[in-house]
């Protein structure tokens, strides 16, 4: 096997690897995401009250750097322990957002009939799926977060498969023609026949 094939071959089955554990875990990565982002927070909170201690400063700039480092160190406890909580404040905005944005298009569609435009009745298509999308999310917000994740997931084990299937037909293709060179670079392959 080729270097070309073998690092194709090692690709997509990190690809695979990464697109399984986004589909078997998705919910997980949620949660894992914010406790990151709450981690990141803590850091610089921390950095913020520690330079009270080795920086002089005036007395409005020690109170907004407490109350600064504070904050950003409560917040993100708040991320890193409870993050199921977050995901759920932040999924329930979302839904409150997607109903109002599809009431809004059904009530500005029933004022332009009401005043003579005619729409064609796909037009209220979008503004049923928007309603319908903040009812699920509202029904089901942290199974809700977790989708993203999963089209992320079978996104990458269709890739890996089909870059499995281009290794494949790679090494098919070098079998029946042993003087070729095949130059597979990034994810593009170019096949140059040098028996003619």
């Amino acid at each position: 096997m080729t270097n070309s094939v073998r690092n194709l071959v090692l690709r997509a089955f990190c690809l695979l690897v990464l697109g399984i554990i986004l589909l078997v875990y998705s919910n997980n990565i949620a949660d894992a995401i914010v406790q990151a982002i709450g981690t990141l927070l803590i850091i610089p909170g921390l950095f913020s009250i520690g330079s009270l201690f080795r920086e002089k400063k005036s007395q409005g700039e020690v109170a907004l750097s407490l109350i600064l480092g504070s904050a950003t160190i409560v917040l993100g406890s708040i991320l890193l322990i409870w993050p199921s909580m977050f995901i759920s404040a932040l999924m329930y905005t979302l839904a409150v957002f997607l109903i109002l944005a599809g009431t809004a298009q059904f009530t500005s569609r029933w004022h332009m009939q009401k005043q003579g435009i005619e729409f064609d009745k796909l037009s209220y298509f979008v503004p049923v799926l928007t309603l319908l999308a903040g009812i699920v999310v509202i029904a089901f917000p942290l199974a809700t977060a977790s989708i993203p994740f999963c089209i992320i997931g079978a996104a990458f084990c269709i890739y890996a498969i089909l870059e499995f299937v281009s290794a494949w037909q790679i090494r098919k293709y070098k079998k029946t023609h042993p003087k070729s060179t095949i130059v597979v670079d990034e994810a593009e392959e170019t096949k140059t026949d040098t028996q003619e």
